[in-house]
């Protein structure tokens, strides 16, 4: 499940208006466009370069973000797309963000989720031949209007009895989005959690982890079949209050990584990273943006350790709440990752979200990224 951090941003009011040609991009750059972006996924594939994925929401910190550092930027998928209750497609879409990226010559990817990721959303959405009709068509209208590189699914809370559900609309939008010459993305949860929330066994290597709850309703080798990028979501390892610990550790993250490259092609897997911190106090969790962690280290004077074999920081404190916990990448964390995705010859990494990263990985730890031309 994503932490409220990861789940902010989204609006619900409809799509607004087209651009326009005018304002959008012409059918021949687009066309262009669409070209360079099947060049570049191809160099990707073919390990000669990785590619850098970056979610962003509706905030200050995550567009200033890209924008200070867009030439480090593959491809970017706002969280702009969400499915409510009735069914409807709802979107807090910013044309300003859209125009912005034609002219950098930064591909969109925007996000469609169910809202708040609940199960009967999904469910309506997968099993609802009439609601399916009507988002998908609304999908595609966007995507066209707005010279979308493509869309990435990430559905959540999917229930186990809608995994053959949900690998078939995949299949049937794949077929829709190719013959738009639109990308397709999927997002899919670690297949495994740490032993204390599955079981008690351990794996091969004596690693305590089992399969995940979520994984049960995914198909990764349908899924992956289907999709054109699969953003494998390797963080929340430990999430649950009383539950402390790093929020995505290298030992899990290689595990998870070797288990779904024997369902999904390498070529399409992006390693999911997170950028936020996570602070355990009592039966409370919450998360926050880099720089929040370190100001409430200074500010408690409590010294940021560094995990060599989980290959995450953490720092512990007290105030007038208690003990706290925190668990966050830093630059030194963030490029032990990239060197996992060099590793396994992944298409790249997949990071939520702009704007919690710590400033120093952009020069330390984030490669440079294979740009595409406006």
């Amino acid at each position: 499940m994503r932490s409220a951090l990861r789940t902010g941003g989204n609006s619900t009011a409809p799509y607004p208006a087209p651009l326009g040609s005018a304002k959008g991009c012409s059918p021949g750059l687009r066309r262009a466009g669409l070209l360079l972006a099947a060049l570049l996924l191809a160099r990707v594939s073919s390990g000669r370069d990785m590619l850098a994925h970056f979610y962003c929401i509706k905030d200050p910190s995550s567009t200033q973000s890209l924008e200070a550092h867009s030439r480090q930027v593959s491809l970017v998928s706002p969280a702009w797309f969400v499915v409510d209750r009735a069914g409807h497609l709802q979107s807090s879409l910013d044309p300003a963000v859209v125009a912005w990226a034609q002219a950098q010559g930064v591909p969109l990817m925007p996000l469609l989720v169910n809202d708040k990721f609940q199960p009967e959303i999904a469910h309506a959405l997968l099993s609802d031949p009439k609601i399916q009709s009507e988002v998908v068509g609304r999908i595609l209208e966007a995507s066209t209007a707005y010279h979308f590189y493509g869309i990435e699914l990430d559905l959540e809370g999917v229930s186990p009895a809608d995994r053959g559900a949900y690998a078939q609309f995949m299949r049937r939008l794949a077929a829709q989005f190719h013959g738009n010459h639109l990308r397709l993305g999927v997002a899919v949860p670690a297949p495994l959690a740490p032993a204390q929330h599955a079981g008690s066994a351990t794996d091969s290597e004596g690693n305590p982890w089992l399969p995940s709850n979520q994984s049960a309703a995914f198909d990764y080798r349908a899924l992956g079949d289907a999709a054109d990028i699969v953003s494998l979501m390797t963080y929340e390892q430990h999430i649950a209050p009383g539950d402390p610990g790093p929020v995505a550790g290298l030992p899990w993250v290689d595990a998870c990584t070797r288990l779904v490259l024997g369902w999904v092609p390498r070529r399409k897997v992006l390693l999911g990273v997170p950028l936020y911190y996570r602070d355990w106090f009592g039966q409370s969790v919450r998360e926050g943006e880099f720089s929040e962690a370190v100001a409430l280290a200074t500010q408690w004077r409590a010294p940021i350790k560094y995990d060599r074999k989980q290959g995450e920081a953490s720092v512990r404190f007290q105030d007038d709440q208690g003990s706290h916990t925190l668990w966050f990448e830093n630059a030194k964390s963030l490029r032990e990752k990239v060197k996992l995705v060099k590793r396994y010859r992944l298409l790249g990494f997949s990071a939520w979200r702009l704007g919690c990263e710590d400033p120093a990985a952009w020069k330390r730890s984030f490669p440079k990224a294979p740009r595409m031309a406006p």
